[in-house]
Parts: C-alpha cells; sequence; structure tokens
C-alpha cells in the first residue's frame, strides 16, 4: 500500500522506511515522509534557537518581553478580525491592558 507525503506530495509505501511513527504502539505513522519531517524539525530547532550546552541537556531560549507582547498582540488581532470583520490597532489593544 503506497501513501502520498502530504508536504512534498511524493508517493512512497507505508512503512517505517519512509514515515516515521506517530505512534508506535498502536502501528500508525505520521502524514508526512522522513525527508520532510527532517526539514521541518530543522526550521524549529532554528526558529526558538535550541541551543546544545551539554550533550545531554537541550536548553531553549525564553522569548523576551517584547517578542511575548508582540505574540500576544498578533493572536488578538486575529481573533478580532475573526469576530468582528475588523482590524484591531495598536492603540485600541493597549487599551484592552492585556498583560503578559
Amino acid at each position: 500500500m503506497d501513501q502520498k507525503c502530504t508536504k512534498c506530495h511524493k508517493v512512497f509505501p507505508w512503512t517505517n522506511e519512509y514515515f516515521n511513527w506517530e505512534r508506535k504502539k498502536q502501528g500508525l505513522l505520521r502524514k508526512i515522509c522522513k525527508d520532510c519531517f527532517h526539514i521541518l524539525a530543522k526550521g524549529y530547532r532554528e526558529k526558538y534557537k535550541v541551543v546544545k550546552e551539554d550533550p545531554e541537556l537541550f536548553q531553549i531560549i525564553i522569548p523576551t518581553q517584547e517578542e511575548k507582547e508582540k505574540r500576544l498582540y498578533k493572536a488578538y488581532a486575529k481573533l478580532f478580525r475573526q469576530a468582528f470583520g475588523q482590524s484591531l490597532s495598536k492603540e485600541e489593544f493597549i487599551k484592552l491592558n492585556i498583560t503578559v
């Protein structure tokens, strides 16, 4: 039985040679191929700046307060746009007085 990767759309045999395990005990494989999975994992590590300080310990750098506020504003702006059909300005967001 063959399966199409949801990212690159290539068709591979539906085995763990081409797809990683989603839940090994239940025998479920991921819907993306191993090559695409490795690319996504590498992008995640770069995005969150995973730093290898010790061979057995990985530490994720905590985002700054400014980055947290920016993410919070983007999330509220998206919700506001979905609920009311208009954009939320920075000034309106500040008036809401939402803190992280």
